[in-house]
C-alpha cells in the first residue's frame, strides 16, 4: 500500500519487489532440494555483505550532532536539522537480536565523543523472606537477560545516537512505543532528545528511567529492569 502511494522514478521496480515478497509468503517461489529460495539478483544490495549494507544505508550520514555549546547555535541547529531529516526514515531490518546488537554497536562506536554507559537495576520477587520456598536469583544472572521489549543491562549512549522508545511514556506528546528519538544530551537521571517521526517530529523530550517488566518472559518468575526504556535503532529486529 505504501509503494502504491509512492511517487518515485523506480516505482515499477518497487512493485516487482512487493510481488516477489507476496509470492514468497504464499509459497509460490520454487525451492531447491534443501528447501532454500533463490533470491533474484536485482533484489540484492551490492555488495551482498553486512558492511556493504551498512555503507549502502548509512554511508552518506551527515555530520554527527556535536555537544551543545561546542559550536555556535547557528551551526548546531543546522547540523541538528540535517540529522533529523536524515534519520527520520532510515533503518535496517534484521531477523536476529544478536546481529542487531552487534551492528548497532558498530555504528554507535563510529560516532565521536565519549559514550555514557548506564547500568540497569534488575530485581525479582523472591517471596516471603521467612519462607524456605522463596526463589533466589543472582544479580549477575538477571543482568545477562536480554529479552524482547527490554533495554540491555549495559546501555551505551552518545550524543547524536538514534534510539527507539520501548514503552508508551506520553502518547499525547508522541512518546509512544516505537517512537524514534535523536539523543541531544545525557545526564544521570534523564536523556534529552528530539522526536524524529510522526506528528510530533522535531519536538523536544526527556526520557526518565522506569521499571520495565516483560510480558512474554520465558523465565519462571516476574523480572523487573529499571533502565531508560530505549534501544538503538539504526538496525532493528523484524519483531519490535
Amino acid at each position: 500500500m505504501r509503494v502504491l502511494t509512492t511517487d518515485v522514478g523506480d516505482r515499477q521496480k518497487l512493485l516487482d519487489y512487493c510481488q516477489f515478497l507476496l509470492n514468497l509468503g504464499d509459497g509460490k517461489i520454487p525451492t531447491d532440494e534443501t528447501g532454500c529460495v533463490q533470491i533474484p539478483q536485482q533484489f540484492l544490495l551490492p555488495p551482498n555483505d553486512v558492511n556493504g549494507v551498512l555503507q549502502w544505508v548509512y554511508g552518506d550520514r551527515p555530520q554527527p550532532l556535536p555537544e551543545k555549546g561546542s559550536c555556535s547555535e547557528e551551526i548546531y541547529f543546522s547540523i541538528l536539522k540535517q540529522n533529523i531529516n536524515y534519520y527520520q526514515d532510515k533503518a535496517i531490518l534484521c531477523p536476529k537480536n544478536e546481529d542487531v546488537d552487534r551492528l548497532n554497536e558498530v555504528i554507535t562506536s563510529s560516532l565521536p565523543g565519549e559514550p555514557q554507559v548506564y547500568k540497569s537495576a534488575d530485581s525479582v520477587t523472591i517471596g516471603d523472606v521467612n519462607s524456605d520456598k522463596g526463589l533466589h536469583v543472582t544479580t549477575e544472572f538477571l543482568n545477562k537477560q536480554n529479552l524482547l521489549g527490554l533495554p540491555p543491562h549495559l546501555l551505551t549512549i552518545k550524543v547524536g545516537t538514534v534510539m527507539m522508545l520501548l514503552r508508551n511514556l506520553n502518547p499525547k506528546k508522541g512518546l509512544c512505543n516505537g517512537t524514534r528519538i535523536l539523543i541531544t544530551s545525557t545526564s544521570t537521571r534523564l536523556l534529552h532528545g528530539i522526536v524524529l517521526t510522526g506528528e510530533y517530529r522535531g519536538t523536544r523530550c526527556a526520557i526518565p528511567r522506569i521499571t520495565l517488566i516483560p510480558s512474554n518472559s520465558r523465565l519462571p518468575f516476574k523480572f523487573g529492569r529499571r533502565q531508560f526504556p530505549v534501544r538503538h535503532t539504526y538496525v532493528m529486529t523484524t519483531i519490535v
